[in-house]
């Protein structure tokens, strides 16, 4: 520290976030080791809400559509007049993870429940009629929601995995999540 004082003030302006790095407890690293290891996107664990809940939906699209985070944007944003797409991820066909409205702002998924959750879109949800509600998942998108709703599970320590029909009078996701995902949570 002698030799950063002796250099001035903008080198102390420069070594303070490198100080403050260096003083993250080693759960806090481990957090940022296991996030990073095979995660499909970019992903920083938020602290500014409480997060204790995933709502699982579907975009309630038809099967083998293609359907983009940009489309639902734009669905939700200029459409519905929202701030941002409702979803904080969105699961595509061949399960790519798709990051959409940032975890730190609550989302816009699931009308009274959304201060404490994330909300996970699949792509999908209707048969090719755009009528039918039907569970349309392909294997991809099977396996890659098991992998993002376990990782979120440990990341957040979430206690509860819900589909957005159990809030709504909705057939949405087509599947029952709480069940088929309760393996993930702690018991």
């Amino acid at each position: 520290l002698k030799k950063i004082f002796r250099k001035g003030i903008n080198a102390i302006k420069y070594m303070i976030p490198v100080y403050l790095l260096w003083r993250i407890d080693s759960a806090e690293q481990g957090l940022e080791a296991a996030v990073k290891e095979n995660f499909p996107v970019e992903f920083h664990p938020v602290r500014s809400r409480k997060i204790d809940e995933i709502i699982v939906h579907c975009t309630a699209t038809p099967e083998g559509r293609r359907v983009t985070v940009e489309d639902l944007r734009h669905q939700h944003v200029d459409i519905n007049g929202w701030d941002d797409v409702g979803y904080h991820y969105v699961v595509y066909a061949d399960g790519t993870v798709a990051e959409g409205r940032p975890v730190e702002k609550a989302g816009a998924h699931c009308r009274g429940h959304n201060e404490n959750t994330i909300g996970v879109a699949y792509t999908g949800g209707l048969l090719r009629d755009g009528k039918t509600p039907a569970d349309t998942r392909t294997p991809e998108q099977r396996k890659a929601l098991e992998e993002l709703l376990g990782k979120l599970v440990k990341i957040y320590g979430i206690r509860k995995i819900s589909s957005h029909s159990d809030y709504a009078a909705k057939a949405c996701p087509c599947f029952d999540a709480s069940a088929e995902y309760r393996f993930l949570l702690p018991r």
